[in-house]
């Protein structure tokens, strides 16, 4: 069987750390390959506890690795004891020294998977198409977690799409309780009748939580004490929309909860959820809320409109909130459109992006 380090930077609640924890316990409970997660930051967050009880090795890469000497030939021999056949990185920082160090680790297989649509120009444009045709020359598998992804990252280093495959986030299938709704509704002090809006994502600068205050300060002024707006995540634009929220009176409507675990809980609680995101690759929290038969509203973003091309979401594609306020007013007026719409992006989901799909093209990637 084949070992297989699945680096990624920690273990904290970002969709990229749910899906390498999520491949790296299905494939260990289905004997497919050995994972071996790496965690080139730092050996913490809220999965961890799931690898160690499912005896998957997590190692944590020693401090300033790509700087240090010394750190870097602690973290070579540590890569070498495990005895690895693949090195599949999940993160696009530092490739060069991954690289080099999955080459001086008796020649494993190097691949990286690119999760983001990053907007690229000038010298760090052409930095990285250097980079990436030097990594291309000496054997490096590159792929995309979604279409849109592998189409961005062959327009910016101009290379051939047919060359770069697709691996989709592929997520387990949640089975549908109706009682949850209540349950976890009961747990926080909201009210079964009202409208729940969800947005997770990470405080980021280009993660949109702004502007779904200011959409959200409209939507209030329509519907007072009968919607509420709920956070979950963290990062350093928390602080700044806690403010803001506190700046137009709308604590009593708005919660935060934080960092989660695990996610899957707090779904049921929404009637439909939000990511108003300026870039995305594939947006995990997007194919996790049309899991649960929720209907979304979305920038067109990394892969959006692939994932709602069957009619399982709203695009948005307007920047005034005044416009994408009516994306959730419709939500709200139309109670069997918003049903309708979260019935099929669960359909397309259970299509398209199920685990079982996403380990078979690994499976057949690695082999390759």
């Amino acid at each position: 069987m084949k070992v297989v380090i699945l680096a990624t930077g920690t273990l904290e609640a970002g969709g990229l750390e749910r899906f390498v924890s999520t491949i790296a316990l299905q494939a260990k409970a289905k004997g497919l390959f050995e994972p071996v997660v790496l965690c080139l930051h730092a050996r913490r967050g809220i999965f961890l506890s799931a690898l160690d009880a499912a005896g998957i090795k997590v190692l944590e890469a020693p401090a300033r690795w790509q700087r240090n000497l010394k750190s870097w030939w602690a973290l070579m021999l540590l890569v070498r004891s495990i005895k690895a056949d693949i090195w599949h990185t999940q993160v696009n920082f530092s490739l060069l020294q991954q690289w080099i160090l999955a080459w001086a680790c008796a020649g494993l297989n190097f691949m990286v998977t690119e999760r983001n649509c990053y907007p690229l120009k000038g010298i760090a444009l052409w930095r990285r198409r250097v980079q990436f045709y030097l990594l291309k020359a000496f054997g490096v598998h590159y792929s995309g977690n979604s279409i849109e992804v592998s189409r961005h990252l062959s327009v910016l280093m101009r290379y051939p799409l047919a060359k770069i495959p697709v691996i989709p986030n592929g997520i387990v299938l949640p089975e549908l309780d109706p009682n949850q709704r209540t349950l976890q509704r009961a747990k926080l002090g909201i009210d079964s009748d009202r409208f729940l809006i969800g947005y997770v994502a990470r405080f980021a600068a280009n993660k949109g939580q702004s502007l779904m205050l200011k959409v959200f300060k409209l939507l209030n002024q329509e519907y007072a004490n009968r919607i509420t707006l709920i956070y979950i995540g963290d990062g350093p634009f928390r602080e700044a929309v806690s403010q803001q929220v506190l700046s137009e009176g709308l604590s009593e409507q708005i919660k935060f909860l934080g960092i989660v675990n695990p996610i899957a809980d707090y779904y049921p609680l929404f009637d439909c959820t939000a990511l108003l995101s300026d870039y995305e690759g594939m947006p995990n929290v997007v194919i996790e809320a049309m899991s649960f038969a929720l209907p979304v509203v979305a920038n067109p973003v990394g892969n959006v409109e692939e994932l709602f091309s069957s009619g399982g979401g709203i695009v948005n594609k307007d920047v005034k909130p005044e416009k994408i306020a009516e994306h959730f007013i419709h939500l709200i007026e139309n109670p069997a459109f918003a049903n309708s719409t979260g019935q099929e992006a669960r359909n397309f989901i259970h299509r398209e992006f199920s685990i079982e799909h996403t380990l078979a093209l690994l499976t057949k990637h690695y082999a390759s």
